[in-house]
């Protein structure tokens, strides 16, 4: 009985052993066809996923593309021109000049009105200007709430006789 029993399980270990090795021959096909695949062994999926990649850099920028490309090269134009601007371009400081405007001298009365432009011909703006003008031998004081830069201001200024030519001193200004 022991050889028939020993017999009958060489028999399933055998069966057992060819349906074993079957599933395992099975699994080992599966398991290479699963690499083959991460590997590009297969050759249709791994063309088709090329040409998708392929497609997607070969593809032209939308318009929303070119208007952002055009904005920020627009935005460094603008940016380096400013700075281009304020490298060639210098602001001086406030300056005046005065000048009589003589063919506008007019008499009233016994008093002649003298017009008297008052330039700030710097690059700044002048704040809370105080000036003594002399026309002939009239000083006169004048106040300018503000005068802009390449700013000119006009002021009449009673004198008793027409003159030519004034002269100003700078009593005082704000730089804001």
């Amino acid at each position: 009985m022991n050889m028939e029993r020993n017999a009958m399980s060489a028999r399933a270990g055998a069966t057992g052993g060819a349906s074993s090795s079957a599933s395992d021959s099975a699994g080992d096909k599966a398991g290479e066809r699963q690499r083959g695949a991460k590997d590009g062994g297969d050759s249709q999926d791994d063309s088709s996923d090329n040409s998708q990649e392929q497609e997607a850099v070969d593809r032209p920028p939308t318009w929303l593309g070119w208007v952002s490309r055009i904005v920020s090269l627009g935005f460094l134009l603008i940016l380096s021109g400013l700075i281009v601007w304020k490298m060639i371009t210098s602001d001086s400081e406030v300056t005046f000049r005065t000048e009589v405007e003589t063919d506008k001298i007019r008499q009233e009365g016994s008093q002649w009105l003298i017009p008297v432009d008052i330039s700030n011909e710097g690059g700044y703006t002048a704040h809370k200007v105080q000036l003594d003008v002399t026309v002939g031998a009239t000083t006169t004081p004048v106040e300018i709430e503000m005068i802009g830069a390449k700013e000119t201001v006009r002021f009449f200024i009673s004198a008793d006789a027409p003159v030519a030519t004034a002269t100003h001193e700078v009593k005082s200004y704000e730089h804001p």
